[in-house]
């Protein structure tokens, strides 16, 4: 017979919350590693000020997250499933690749009448990676990742919404890689247990990726 235990563990695998901020300093903050004691903490959407809570399910499992003090309007305060898990996907890779050296990453290619999944290290060559910047024209990629000085790569997080085909058109002619990868909630539960991200890099050359 399963335990409290393992449904709490369940429980905490079908919700989804806001788990990521940004300090004073405006460095991304995963939930665990949040100290309101030295530290305040802001909305990665609005800005806005947040408090640490723990909610309490029931009785079976408390999830720490965090939350905003007021109601507000802010997509972040208002949605969960979908928004939350771009939100989280999004800042759970910019973190990643910021405090790494090398990730290893899943490029979906098509190969004929079947997929393939191609290993890559996505920071290979890679020099800074920076978050929601105008570092495109007038465009803002999700993550910017760049090399001798300029964006090379970029990561967009879509979820039910695809990207623009001026938004490609613009990456295509700035010779930029652009990949993708689907959020969700269980795409965002599988990556914090470590499993590798999925990427595609839709109508581009893979050639160019694997150089």
């Amino acid at each position: 017979m399963r335990g409290r235990g393992h449904y709490s563990r369940l429980l905490a695998e079908v919700i989804i919350m806001l788990e990521w901020a940004l300090d004073e300093n405006f460095d991304v903050v995963f939930i665990n590693n949040a100290d309101t004691s030295t530290h305040k903490y802001f909305c990665p959407v609005c800005r806005a000020l947040l408090t640490v809570k723990n909610r309490d399910f029931e009785g079976r499992k408390k999830l720490k997250h965090y939350a905003h003090y007021t109601y507000t309007k802010c997509l972040a305060n208002m949605a969960f499933g979908e928004t939350l898990a771009h939100i989280n996907v999004k800042l759970f890779l910019y973190n990643k690749l910021k405090h790494s050296k090398t990730f290893a990453a899943f490029l979906k290619a098509r190969m004929g009448e079947s997929s393939q999944y191609i290993e890559i290290d996505i920071l290979k060559g890679v020099e800074t990676v920076e978050l929601e910047k105008q570092t495109v024209g007038t465009l803002i990629p999700d993550i910017s990742l760049f090399s001798g000085g300029k964006v090379k790569r970029v990561i967009e997080v879509v979820v039910t919404h695809e990207d623009s085909e001026y938004k490609r058109l613009v990456y295509a002619l700035k010779g930029i890689m652009c990949f993708r990868i689907k959020a969700s909630d269980e795409v965002y539960h599988r990556l914090k247990r470590g499993g590798s991200p999925i990427f595609d890099v839709k109508g581009q050359p893979i050639s160019k990726v694997l150089a």
